[in-house]
């Protein structure tokens, strides 16, 4: 039983898991970063003309993890 209990348990928290891999979105840039958890979003892009097409819109917040947001700069381009 407390194998199953287990088992519910990390199901459920990889489930909950937010964070975004930034070489998903290639081509767009950083425009702001913001030092709140990445599952309210961190980082602001500004989509490439392909990716708005996709998201009908001109921006995204997306979450990433730490080691990727301090990597990443205001005026970066994801390559």
């Amino acid at each position: 039983m407390k194998k199953l209990i287990l088992l519910a348990l990390t199901t459920l928290l990889i489930g909950c898991y937010s964070e975004q891999d930034p070489l998903k979105y290639k081509g767009c840039v950083v425009v702001y970063k913001d030092n709140v958890s990445y599952s309210l979003g961190n980082i602001h892009l500004k989509l490439s003309p392909k990716l708005r097409e996709k998201y009908k819109a001109d921006y995204i917040w997306i979450g990433v993890p730490k080691w990727e947001y301090d990597k990443l700069n205001i005026g970066d381009t994801i390559q």
